[in-house]
């Protein structure tokens, strides 16, 4: 199972982009939105990733520059991520440390039954 882990606030231009599968459950957050930049995010695989998954973090790299113009760079897990306010974790938990910290820290289950295959998480 792939699965993403967005760490992220909702960004000025969610309104206009429809989630697929839609979310199953919503919480909005009272915090300011993060402007999202090139500067701002960046893809995250672990440093045991499989070859489908730094294939999914180069078609959300395309994705993200056709639709907005941007190009978030996609690095390992153990390269510097400070400055960044957005960090997308991609893969697994077995193959990504810190999406496995953040599942753990945040009590997030990411298994097949939830969110389920094919399934995100996005906070």
């Amino acid at each position: 199972m792939l699965a993403v882990l967005w760490g992220l606030a909702v960004a000025a231009h969610a309104a206009e982009i429809a989630l697929v599968p839609p979310p199953r459950e919503v919480t909005w957050s009272a915090e300011k939105p993060i402007r999202l930049t090139t500067e701002s995010a960046v893809i995250v695989v672990g440093k045991q990733a499989s070859d489908p998954e730094r294939y999914a973090a180069e078609r959300l790299q395309t994705r993200v520059a056709r639709r907005f113009g941007q190009q978030w760079p996609i690095v390992s897990e153990e390269a510097d991520l400070g400055g960044r306010a957005v960090r997308i974790l991609l893969g697994q938990r077995t193959t990504n440390d810190l999406l496995d910290r953040a599942c753990r820290d945040h009590s997030i289950q990411l298994d097949d039954k939830k969110p389920g295959h094919d399934g995100y998480v996005i906070e």
